[in-house]
C-alpha cells in the first residue's frame, strides 16, 4: 500500500517537473518566432530591433 503511493507521488512530482521543462522550451520557441533573441544569461527574450548596417 505504501508502495503505491509513493510511485505515485514521483509520478506527480516527474510529471510536474516535465511540464516546467518543456514549458521553458516553449517560451524560448515563442520568442524566436517573434523575431527575439534568447538571452540566456536573464532568461528573457529580446525583441530590440537589430541595426542591418
Amino acid at each position: 500500500m505504501k508502495r503505491g503511493i509513493y510511485l505515485f507521488l514521483f509520478g506527480v512530482l516527474v510529471g510536474i517537473a516535465l511540464g516546467i521543462w518543456f514549458a521553458g522550451f516553449l517560451e524560448i520557441d515563442r520568442c524566436l518566432d517573434r523575431g527575439g533573441r534568447w538571452d540566456r544569461g536573464s532568461a528573457t527574450c529580446d525583441l530590440t530591433p537589430v541595426d542591418g548596417g
